[in-house]
């Protein structure tokens, strides 16, 4: 009888073929896009990345770690690390534009050459925005005997930071009914003041501007504008206390002891005397008290006011900063 051979051996060399060819399958489906830097690579030179760091625009140019790098006509981004680093793979070797963006700064758009060194090494320059930190907007109402009953103006404040540095801000303003007031530098670096008066417009009326929004901003030198701030100015202070004593020129000791009827405002308030003098017609204060409650009826002035003509006047001052005066009233302190 014939015997029959070892058939196994004649299927194992194709056994072997079947498993290498679903291995190099499962490889090239499981891990992606092979490099490009084999030169003997058909693709490779198809694609060119796009490489830099996005820095600050003026020295000592930080690193800006999380700022979003795309070329937007092929979708591509990258986010920064913490040394400003990106890379954009898979770009073609073709001139492209890419935009960074970055909380706080203006976007900046960049062209990109097709290769070279300006393509692996790109340098962002991003631009701060400036930013309004604190803002505010007051009245003021004094009533007078002379030349006028009264006279009140609106204050507004704005406290601007930029992390190009103060010197890098250009203008800072307040827009109110189309009318712009422009604020300037107030004694500290990025403290701005401006005035809204009869001066800027005629006839003027504070109550008038009383829940309309003032739109507060700032630009920079490059032209980046910051976040708009709106604010509202509450009210106008016309509860004001009257003095009563000493007025008319009295002669008085040099800590006199200054007496009036309480205002009875229906909000919030507090108030304040101030004591001036009038010297070669400069106007200057010579005591000014703390805060009191609204109830209280007088106060000593609290130095030894030199001999003299004075004048003095009560202030309410509401919760959000806005003051009202009474008229003045004059003493003198004898020798």
């Amino acid at each position: 009888m014939k015997r029959r051979g070892d058939r196994s051996l004649l299927f194992a060399p194709r056994a072997a073929v079947a498993l290498l060819l679903v291995a190099v399958a499962g490889q090239w489906l499981g891990c992606g896009d092979a490099p490009r830097d084999n030169p003997l690579d058909p693709e490779a030179g198809r694609f060119v990345p796009v490489s830099g760091q996005v820095v600050t625009l003026f020295p000592p140019h930080r690193p800006l770690g999380g700022v979003e790098v795309a070329c937007p006509a092929f979708g591509i981004v990258d986010t920064t690390d913490e040394q400003g680093s990106f890379t954009l793979r898979y770009l073609p070797p073709e001139s492209l534009v890419i935009v960074a963006h970055g909380a706080g700064f203006q976007p900046c758009t960049l062209g990109v050459p097709p290769r070279g060194p300006a393509r692996e090494r790109m340098q962002v320059f991003m631009n701060a925005l400036p930013r309004i930190v604190e803002a505010s907007v007051t009245s003021t109402r004094e009533e007078r005997w002379w030349p006028e009953p009264y006279v009140e103006w609106i204050t507004v404040r704005a406290t601007v930071e930029d992390p190009d540095g103060v010197g890098d801000l250009d203008a800072v303003w307040c827009t109110v009914r189309d009318v712009r007031v422009a604020l300037t530098p107030e004694g500290v670096p990025g403290r701005f003041r401006g005035t809204l008066d009869e001066r800027v417009v005629s006839p003027f009326n504070a109550e008038a501007y009383v829940g309309i929004d003032f739109v507060c901003a700032a630009s920079d030198r490059q032209g980046a504008a910051s976040a708009p701030v709106a604010l509202r100015l509450v009210r106008v202070v016309r509860e004001v206390g009257t003095v009563t004593s000493p007025m008319g020129l009295e002669v008085v000791e040099s800590t006199p002891t200054l007496r009036w009827v309480p205002p009875a405002p229906p909000y919030e308030s507090a108030l304040g005397v101030r004591v001036t003098r009038v010297d070669s017609g400069v106007e200057a204060t010579a005591w000014e008290s703390p805060l009191y409650p609204v109830t209280l009826d007088s106060v000593r002035v609290g130095i030894a006011l030199p001999v003299g003509t004075y004048y003095w006047a009560l202030y309410t001052v509401d919760s959000f900063g806005n003051v009202g005066r009474s008229r003045e009233a004059a003493f003198r302190v004898g020798a």
